[in-house]
């Protein structure tokens, strides 16, 4: 088993198409094509079922996928190891991050972070949750900023992972989010069970949003009904300005975005938090150019 095959077989898992994986790879499909084959032959099993129109993995595939990612990322890391033996920071930087992270400008943190290491490839992705904390544990993302559910004290909720590394960005509040016009919009604050009445605006399940807002109505066992559900942040925010529902929106949000014509309405005892982290994986970034980043962050965070 030879890490191009590897490589190659990752590919053309993530694309479907052995075409597109050869592209990626710089490789004639031909040849990819062969090494899937005896990558097969050594294995004893078929990775891939093949159609006219799709690629899928077979169990034996989805099976293998798992530890590919692990043992490309272990070697990837590796290599940047040995070079940062000679003082070098290169190679690549995969981050995820949430859709608005606040006390962060994150696109003048990667320019900064890009001219100090211009031998480092950055890629940003975004992604919910659960799919990031997913890509950090297999290596696919070096660091992630995700939130979790949280108190006012204190990030280390049992809904933050403890196998991770964690640097903290914010903790703050959820706030209701409503059309001037309103009936609720007079209101100094409102609670949970008047507000379960109402129409919410929600992202999809798996966001982290999404998990604190079912959680501060769940645990009082309440129900509320989700009319509209968007892809970000600012649809939420849009929509709700236009009367359509109510959203449940993080205080940082709300104070980038003053001039939607919005009433921001403190929950009573405000009984939903969340928490803004950079995480990675334990028991510390393991890369240079990651634990670079992270010292980065830190810097920012301080200033």
């Amino acid at each position: 088993m030879e890490l191009r095959q590897l490589t190659y077989f990752v590919s053309i898992a993530e694309t479907r198409s052995f075409s597109r994986a050869a592209a990626r790879c710089l490789v004639a499909q031909p040849a990819l094509s062969q090494q899937i084959r005896r990558l097969e032959a050594e294995l004893g099993v078929q990775l891939f079922v093949r159609t006219t129109r799709s690629v899928a993995l077979t169990d034996a595939g989805e099976a293998l996928l798992r530890n590919a990612r692990r043992v490309l990322a272990d070697v990837a890391h590796a290599r940047a190891e040995v070079e940062a033996i000679t003082g070098l920071v290169r190679g690549r930087l995969t981050i995820g991050a949430i859709q608005f992270v606040p006390r962060l400008d994150i696109p003048r943190l990667l320019a900064a972070f890009h001219a100090r290491y211009p031998g480092v490839d950055v890629a940003l992705r975004t992604a919910d949750n659960e799919r990031m904390l997913a890509a950090v544990r297999s290596g696919q993302l070096d660091v992630a900023f995700v939130s979790f559910r949280a108190t006012r004290a204190t990030l280390a909720e049992p809904a933050a992972p403890a196998d991770l590394g964690r640097l903290g960005v914010l903790t703050e509040p959820l706030l209701a989010v409503v059309a001037r016009d309103h009936r609720l919009a007079a209101r100094a604050c409102v609670g949970l069970a008047e507000l379960a009445a109402e129409p919410f605006i929600e992202l999809g399940p798996g966001s982290g949003l999404r998990d604190q807002s079912d959680h501060a109505f769940g645990a009082p066992g309440l129900e509320r009904h989700v009319a509209l559900e968007v892809a970000g942040l600012d649809d939420m925010l849009e929509l709700a300005a236009l009367g359509l529902g109510v959203a449940l929106l993080p205080r940082s949000l709300l104070r980038a975005r003053r001039g939607v014509a919005v009433r921001a309405l403190p929950l009573e005892g405000e009984p939903a938090w969340r928490s803004v982290a950079l995480v990675w994986r334990e028991p510390e970034p393991v890369s240079p150019s990651a634990r670079a980043f992270v010292a980065d962050v830190r810097r920012a965070l301080d200033r």
